[in-house]
């Protein structure tokens, strides 16, 4: 059985000649939650191929999120969920001939951590599949993706700390940290942009599943479980809430179970979901671009690289938009109780911000 590995291991013992694993490791925000529910929906057809898919107890994703910890000892490591000594001896004695690990957390590995997966892969020829996105759109998902959990950084901020702290935006340095460890010959890029349309399609050629394409369409998760992006008005809503909410001392709970349904409500009717994100200033483009483009190309001194990752444009003006005011009345209208958003919402408040219900 592949789809729930956390029985109690016996070691990692010898795996049998031939066989071969696949790494795909990220980037984060290229797409991947979406990658390993479609793969969750087609794990019976995966496995007739002769795929291992080790998934989480419970989920419905083929992930491995929790190895990718367990090397990187982070605290979100779960001594009780999938490890490697469960998942390893239950490759070796299965029919499988490739053990498919999927997990944006390996791209956060430091040289160390790639070594021992190299390790713990010993005698199996590994392909890792490596995808990167552009930086600005990366950052600007990254930002989309903290503000849901009662975040308030100030994207500025944010964008200061990624450019010098962020592994993942090396892009150079990324692609040579693994090609040391696995061979640059076994590391395959990917660019999200050119392959966003067809992101399954691509996936499965790549780890030489298209025979699912050839037997009928693959099998696609519910469209309600996929991580719908936001727009910058309601990560600006989100942000001004748990600004808010930090500064009263609003109990979490609270904020969680009547706020941020609201904000998802409220945005819903707005139609501020599913859309390309404006927060880069031209200050912020010129500053991402100091920082990246020198990574981009000396990556691509080795490898081809899309012409647009040269090219730093800004999506938003540098003053202030009148909106600013808007999401601060309705953060706070939020907080205090005054705007409701349920089946229906307070016409006259909307009115007045929006000049419509």
């Amino acid at each position: 059985m592949t789809a729930d590995i956390t029985a109690a291991g016996g070691g990692v013992g010898r795996i049998p000649a031939g066989r071969r694993a696949i790494l795909h490791i990220g980037l984060h925000k290229t797409g991947t939650t979406y990658l390993q529910r479609c793969l969750f929906e087609n794990i019976e057809a995966l496995e007739d191929l002769g795929f291992f898919c080790p998934s989480p107890s419970g989920s419905r994703v083929v992930a491995a999120h929790n190895l990718a910890r367990e090397v990187r000892k982070t605290r979100q490591f779960e001594p009780n969920g999938m490890l490697w000594d469960h998942v390893l001896p239950a490759f070796a004695a299965s029919n499988a001939t490739t053990l498919l690990l999927t997990s944006e957390c390996f791209d956060l590995s430091l040289p160390r951590h790639i070594a021992r997966f190299r390790e713990l892969l010993d005698g199996m020829e590994v392909t890792v599949l490596l995808c990167l996105r552009h930086p600005i759109d990366l950052i600007q998902s990254m930002y989309s993706q903290i503000t849901k959990s009662e975040r308030d950084d100030d994207f500025a901020a944010f964008v200061e700390h990624r450019v010098t702290k962020d592994n993942r935006l090396r892009f150079d340095r990324l692609h040579r940290q693994w090609s040391k460890t696995f061979g640059a010959e076994n590391v395959r890029v990917l660019f999200y942009e050119e392959i966003r349309d067809t992101l399954l399609e691509v996936f499965l050629r790549e780890i030489g599943a298209e025979a699912l394409l050839a037997n009928g369409a693959p099998r696609l998760p519910d469209a309600k479980v996929i991580n719908a992006s936001a727009d910058e008005r309601l990560i600006a809503l989100r942000v001004a809430c748990a600004a808010r909410a930090k500064a009263t001392g609003m109990d979490p709970a609270r904020y969680r179970d009547e706020i941020e349904p609201a904000l998802l409500r409220l945005a819903t009717r707005r139609g501020w979901t599913d859309s390309r994100l404006k927060l880069v200033t031209p200050a912020l483009a010129a500053r991402i671009a100091e920082a990246c483009r020198p990574e981009i190309e000396a990556l691509h001194e080795r490898i081809p690289v899309p012409a647009s990752y040269f090219t730093f444009t800004a999506n938003r003006d540098a003053a202030t938009s009148p909106e600013d005011a808007l999401i601060d009345g309705l953060a706070d209208a939020l907080l205090t109780g005054d705007l409701t958003v349920a089946g229906g919402s307070r016409p006259s408040f909307l009115s007045r911000l929006f000049g419509r219900g």
